[in-house]
């Protein structure tokens, strides 16, 4: 080697040297200030990374509690649900239950009205009975005085029978007094006193629940041939013989209230015709038996006509006929309805229909109605039944 390489080494590393100290001085601030930023921005990274883990956990949290939530909520609902579910349950029971109750109530009320009605009906029947029985004892006891009287007595014929019997026996009074003559110390007998006295008895019969008898209208009751719309009658002003017609004059009594019928069966049939589709109305007291038709005459014509029939048994209506004149049962039903002091029967044709009114009592639709002709209208009734008004409009 020579000076002059050794000199240019020396050179070259005397500026390396310096190249280095001055890359030092310069370099490595700048290379101390990056690794303080990357630490900075590691830590910066870290701690975003942190939060973020955090936000993430919370966030879960959340969601973990909400669904929590949710689930608490759908099983309330389910809960609410479910008690709900229960009181309506409990609600159709209750329900249920009252309205068995009220069936079983009513049911009761029925059946207890029913022994009422036959307990009342067989006290009548009884107190009848007893009646009678008083009325004949009456009646041979009379028998027995007038014998000792040594008065005859009439010839019993049916007849006096059937009307009511007033007997009167009337002695004259004497009276005849004995007086002493003198008083006197002796004990006289007290003064004698000899009395007749009047005796008045009236034989009343008493009516009984007799099985009513059948309709027979004969051919001479045939009504007149005019045929007119309408009718109305309050029978409390009486009978007029002249729109009317009847088997005798004696079954019926006009009263203040209307007409008593005297006789089971005791019908009334009106002169004048009316169209088969009509409207009919019968105001009436039922009579105090133990069982009594009731019918309603309709288009009855020489050949043909109608009867509704109400069975009573026990003061209540049992059963409702519809028949035709011929006898042929064109309806019937069976009813429970009480028999009320003031009773209405109303029936209405009209077409081929027939409604009985006044408690849902019949209908039934009548297929040869159109071939029925212009007829009366009437009532038939048992005895002591008392008829109070009639009218007839179109329906």
């Amino acid at each position: 080697m020579t000076a002059w390489g050794c000199l240019f080494g020396l050179v070259m590393l005397a500026t390396g040297g310096l190249a280095g100290l001055l890359t030092g001085i310069v370099a490595l601030p700048l290379l101390t200030g990056s690794a303080a930023t990357q630490t900075a921005a590691w830590r910066d990274l870290h701690q975003v990374a942190t939060a973020q883990a955090i936000f993430g956990a919370a966030l879960d949290g959340t969601l973990r509690a909400q669904v929590a939530a949710e689930t608490q909520s759908a099983l309330a609902v389910l809960g609410t649900q479910a008690a709900l579910d229960s009181r309506q349950a409990l609600l159709n029971q209750t329900a249920t239950q009252s309205q068995r109750l009220v069936l079983a109530t009513l049911t009761a009320a029925a059946v207890q009205d029913a022994q009422q009605r036959t307990q009342i009906a067989l006290d009548f029947s009884q107190t009848q009975a007893a009646l009678q029985q008083n009325a004949t004892r009456v009646q041979l006891d009379f028998m027995q005085t007038q014998a000792a009287l040594g008065n005859p007595l009439p010839a019993v014929t049916a007849q006096n029978q059937a009307a009511p019997a007033a007997v009167t026996v009337t002695v004259t009074p004497t009276v005849t007094v004995t007086p002493t003559p003198r008083p006197s110390l002796t004990p006289t007998a007290a003064p004698r006193l000899t009395m007749t006295m009047t005796m008045t008895m009236t034989m009343i019969p008493i009516p009984t629940a007799t099985p009513a008898t059948p309709i027979l209208l004969p051919p001479t009751d045939t009504p007149a041939a005019a045929a007119v719309a309408a009718l109305s009658v309050d029978f409390a002003a009486g009978l007029d013989g002249s729109r009317w017609n009847a088997a005798d004059s004696d079954d019926w009594r006009s009263e203040a209230a209307g007409l008593r019928a005297l006789r089971d069966g005791a019908w009334l049939l009106s002169r004048e015709r009316f169209p088969a589709a009509r409207r009919v109305q019968v105001d009436f007291t039922p009579a105090l038996v133990a069982g009594a038709d009731y019918a309603l005459l309709l288009a009855v014509s020489e050949s043909d006509g109608l009867t509704l029939t109400l069975r009573s048994s026990a003061l209540s209506i049992t059963e409702v006929r519809l028949e035709r004149r011929s006898g042929a049962l064109l309806a019937t039903q069976t009813v429970d309805l009480p028999l009320r002091q003031q009773s209405r029967l109303e029936v209405v044709i009209a077409g081929e229909a027939l409604n009985a009114r006044g408690a849902p009592l019949l209908v039934t639709t009548l297929p040869d109605l159109s071939g029925m002709v212009a007829g009366a209208v009437g009532v038939q009734f048992p005895a002591e039944a008392l008829l109070q008004r009639l009218e007839v409009t179109s329906p």
